[in-house]
């Protein structure tokens, strides 16, 4: 039975652009703050957190990809697939480490302009990394155990 990958490869591509655009429009708010002299060192801390962890979702889509070829090939269920599986956990935890830098920012705009509901937004701007490494651990012990199983199966034949 082969697995059919396009419509999630195209979701990545989707992904990806809109990865691209956010990158794109927080480039030009860099941009509108250096020539208006407005920068200072939670500005700058604001910016590089989230270009590392637009970087890092270019790394975990890299990798989704890679996990879809090897779905196409048929061979998903190998040593390498869960490699790639860990290295999405580590660096969605790594991206959630990142975004905790946003909160000085944060807690900054709700001082200016006592707005106090972008606080829970944040929150689960910072979160959803985490979860998606829970989500990719508990995926990353199925992918074992079933790899276990096909052994198994594989020395009983």
């Amino acid at each position: 039975m082969k697995i059919q990958t396009g419509m999630l490869k195209i979701t990545l591509i989707v992904i990806s652009m809109i990865v691209l655009l956010i990158s794109y429009l927080l480039t030009l708010g860099l941009i509108s703050s250096l020539r208006d002299n407005d920068i200072y060192f939670i500005k700058i801390l604001f910016y590089s957190v989230l270009y590392l962890a637009l970087f890092n979702s270019f790394i975990v889509i890299s990798l989704v990809y890679k996990i879809l070829l090897l779905i196409d090939k048929d061979i998903l269920f190998t040593f390498q697939a869960i490699q790639k599986v860990i290295l999405i956990k580590r660096i969605s935890v790594l991206t959630f480490l990142f975004l905790l830098g946003i909160m000085p920012m944060v807690f900054h705009i709700v001082r200016l302009t006592n707005f106090t509901g972008i606080i829970p937004f944040a929150i689960i701007i910072n979160i959803s990394p985490l979860i998606l490494s829970t989500f990719v651990g508990v995926m990353e012990k199925l992918l074992k155990k079933m790899i276990q199983i096909k052994s198994e199966n594989d020395l009983t034949v």
